[in-house]
């Protein structure tokens, strides 16, 4: 085992821990420590000379260094120091140093880079990235876009993963410009007072805040407010729909115009019962978008854009809720205590970087990417290619009985983008004729394809009958080849296939027998259109069906209500009883109500819903329904 696998299996694997814990300040002791005592031997230094190459292992421990024990210099100042941090030459030594690579003289590193050229074509740009870098040799180790920043501990194996957001923001300096001292008294909690945090969330109408005690991770204030200012399956807040088209005047908008100023005056009204606790909070972290700010930013706000304490989100957020705003509390003082990285990678990227800046026209050369076009294939091999395409068996076999069989053909191997192999290009292109003619052959199916996935011809299989193919052929010949790294799943006998079309067929069966039940039950529960029954005799009615029984004849309602349920024939009857009333009240129409007598030619006398032929039946009726 190398020196170099040796040192990261004695990296301690990655841990986490909250910036509030007692073990996170004593890891924040030792990184404060270790750094003092290197800026205080540097303004002690007496002289500036290079280092012996036999006394650099001297150099290792970084709490007694008195010298870059990256390029093996010792300064006589902290100011030659840090401009030393600044340079080509220092950054690239140090990469390679993490690299387990020995350093480079100056005079060496100005053949490999034209110094002057870098200072002559320098930007802002490279003026931040020096700094950048200045403050990674001084402790700290930051990587491009991401939001995170590694505080390297004084083993020089492992480092504090932090948010970059935790240090940086408002007038002080942003966290690129902090060394390991500086971050380390930002992330010191102050003396007076307990430490406290606000979070705060605007967005579509959803509005949550929480004011948090650090120490112990409980809510000491929380507040959310919903309100409808979203236009539905549009988006946007109405006020930028007035702003942009114009104020529409429907109901809907003038809601949401009214729900806009009633949550900006209800935030108005929750941040000043909160002044007191805002103003005891060391960090503030606030999402809302530049609209939606307003609705915090205001005149008389406790809350202020050029306050040191403001701190937007470094990571997505989900809608505004309390519970939202704790996971993102959690997310923001959870500390990940990691391996520093190996910077093989850094060190390759460092070297290109100091090329690029020397020689730009072959940088710009170099980043453009070649265009690289497909080998072409003999006509023999693309032949080849398209009858397997096109599942010409016969044609097939006759060119593979041409070509030469010490070549063997149906092995050839070609470039992915031809299809790698003959028996790839057949499955790919479902021909499981083909398929099965190339297996029989003694084509290959275990080779990979040239990419990271290396599929086999199995797994580009176009469709079920293809990927079939494979299987029956594994079940005539198991120990043909290794079919695990085929990718095979199993065998496929006739047997099996016997079984899976009985079951397909029993299964149509069974779904075709349910289908019917289904329709008969929908067809029996479809209630029935009977005609108005007619006024007549009863007894005729009556002799009607009983002679209809006799004979063994049902009639239409009958030969349905057969099969009905008990409930629906009742509901069935009820109707038709609720039928024949109505049709015996609009016959009785002309009839007295008390005695039957025919109300043709007379004045009837009307009470309720009955009619009467005269006032002796009037009182009569209502006697006897009294």
């Amino acid at each position: 085992m190398s020196t170099h696998t040796q040192q990261r299996s004695a990296v301690p694997p990655m841990r986490t821990l909250s910036i509030f814990e007692p073990d996170f300040r004593a890891l924040l002791d030792t990184v404060n420590a270790a750094s003092t005592a290197i800026s205080a031997a540097a303004e002690t230094l007496p002289h500036s000379a290079p280092v012996p190459a036999g006394n650099r292992d001297d150099l290792e421990a970084p709490a007694a260094s008195t010298a870059c024990s990256a390029c093996g210099i010792k300064f006589a100042a902290a100011a030659e120091m840090r401009a030393h941090f600044k340079t080509d030459w220092h950054r690239y030594n140090l990469k390679r140093k993490l690299a387990d690579k020995p350093p480079v003289s100056e005079d060496h590193f100005d053949e490999l880079v034209d110094v002057s050229s870098i200072e002559a074509s320098d930007s802002e740009d490279d003026d931040e990235d020096d700094e950048e870098q200045a403050g990674e040799s001084a402790g700290v180790h930051r990587e491009d876009g991401s939001p995170f920043l590694l505080l390297s501990l004084p083993d020089d194996r492992s480092g504090l993963r932090i948010y970059k957001e935790l240090v940086s923001g408002g007038k002080k300096r942003g966290a690129d410009e902090l060394d390991a001292t500086g971050v380390v008294a930002r992330l010191t909690p102050p003396t007076a007072g307990p430490p406290r945090w606000a979070l705060l969330m605007l967005a579509a109408g959803h509005f949550a805040g929480t004011i948090v005690d650090c120490k112990s991770g409980k809510a000491l204030a929380h507040k959310t407010f919903h309100r409808y200012t979203t236009r539905r399956k549009q988006g946007g807040a109405q006020s930028t729909s007035d702003a942009a088209k114009g104020a529409a005047h429907s109901a809907g908008s003038t809601l949401r115009r009214y729900n806009e100023q009633a949550l900006k005056d209800e935030i108005a009204e929750l941040l000043k019962t909160w002044r007191p606790l805002l103003d005891s909070c060391q960090l503030i972290f606030i999402r809302a978008a530049p609209l939606n700010r307003k609705a915090l930013f205001y005149d008389g706000s406790p809350l202020s854009t050029g306050s040191d304490r403001m701190r937007s989100f470094p990571f997505t957020t989900r809608r505004p809720t309390f519970g939202e705003l704790m996971r993102c509390f959690k997310e923001l003082t959870t500390v990940r205590v990691q391996p520093m990285p190996q910077a093989k990678e850094i060190l390759t990227a460092v070297e290109h970087k100091a090329v690029a800046k020397s020689k730009p026209d072959a940088a710009v050369l170099e980043a453009e990417p070649a265009v690289t076009e497909p080998p072409a294939l003999d006509a023999e091999t693309a032949k080849l290619i398209d009858l397997c395409k096109r599942g010409k068996v016969d044609f097939l076999r006759t060119a593979l009985d041409a070509a030469a069989p010490d070549t063997n053909p149906h092995n050839l191997v070609f470039p992915d983008v031809h299809g790698t192999t003959l028996l790839h290009v057949a499955a790919a292109a479902g021909q499981a004729e083909v398929v099965d003619f190339l297996l029989t052959a003694g084509a290959d199916p275990t080779k990979r394809t040239e990419k990271k996935s290396g599929q086999r011809p199995y797994d580009v299989a176009a469709d079920k009958d293809t990927r079939d193919t494979f299987r029956r052929f594994m079940a005539r010949k198991p120990d043909a080849w290794d079919w695990r790294e085929a990718r095979v799943p199993g065998p496929l006998t006739e047997e099996m296939e016997r079984a899976q079309r009985e079951k397909e067929r029993e299964k149509k069966k069974k779904a075709k027998e349910k289908q019917k039940v289904y329709n008969a039950a929908k067809k029996s529960a479809t209630p029935p259109v009977e005609p108005e029954p007619e006024v007549g005799p009863p007894r005729a009615t009556a002799a009607g069906a009983k002679a209809r029984k006799a004979l063994g004849v049902l009639s239409k309602t009958e030969r349905e209500a057969a099969g009905m349920t008990p409930e629906r024939r009742a509901a069935l009857d009820r109707e038709k009883r609720a039928m024949a009333a109505e049709a015996r009240m609009r016959g009785g129409m002309n009839q007295c109500a008390a005695c039957g007598k025919s109300l043709i030619g007379l004045s009837p006398f009307e009470k309720f819903m009955f009619r009467y032929c005269s006032m002796f039946c009037v009182q009569s009726h209502q006697i006897l329904h009294s």
